[in-house]
C-alpha cells in the first residue's frame, strides 16, 4: 500500500492520521492533486469550503481538466457540507459544478463527513488499488 501526499497536505491533520494507523506515507511534491494512491488514483481533496472558493476564483474547472488530461484515475474528494458553509452560493451553482464534475467530465465525486472518513477513505482505495486486502465477508 503506497500513498503519495503533496506536502502542502500537512497542514490538514490527514497525514498524521494515516501514520498513526501505520500507512507508510511518502511526502513529496505532486504535480497534479492531493493524494496519489498506489500509483493510480489521484484524489484531489477540497473542503466544504474550498469547494465553492475554488468555483468562485474559477480554480476548479482548470485542475478538472488537469485531472482528465495528465490523470489515470482521478478522483474529486469533498470533506464537509460544500452546501452548509459560511460562503453565500446559489444551492443550484453547487450542484451544477458536482454534476458537470461527474457527467460531463466523468470524475467520480466522493463524500467525506471528516479527516477521520477521509483517512478510512484513503485506506480503503489503497487496499482496493493493489494494497493489502482484507478478507470479503459474504
Amino acid at each position: 500500500m503506497h500513498i503519495a501526499v503533496d506536502f502542502r497536505e500537512t497542514a490538514s491533520g490527514i497525514v498524521k492520521k494515516l501514520s498513526l494507523h501505520g500507512v507508510a506515507v511518502e511526502l513529496k511534491h505532486l504535480d497534479h492533486g492531493d493524494y496519489l494512491i498506489n500509483d493510480t488514483v489521484t484524489i484531489e481533496r477540497k473542503t466544504g469550503k474550498d469547494f465553492l472558493v475554488s468555483i468562485i476564483d474559477s480554480r476548479l474547472f482548470n485542475q478538472i481538466v488537469v485531472l482528465k488530461r495528465k490523470c489515470c484515475k482521478p478522483l474529486i474528494l469533498i470533506e464537509g457540507n460544500p452546501f452548509k458553509t459560511d460562503l453565500c452560493m446559489n444551492d443550484s451553482s453547487i450542484r451544477g459544478a458536482i454534476l458537470s464534475i461527474q457527467s460531463v467530465w466523468y470524475i467520480p465525486v466522493v463524500y467525506s463527513r471528516s479527516k477521520e472518513e477521509t483517512k478510512n477513505i484513503l485506506i480503503t482505495l489503497a487496499k482496493q488499488t493493489g494494497g493489502q486486502q482484507e478478507e470479503l465477508v459474504l
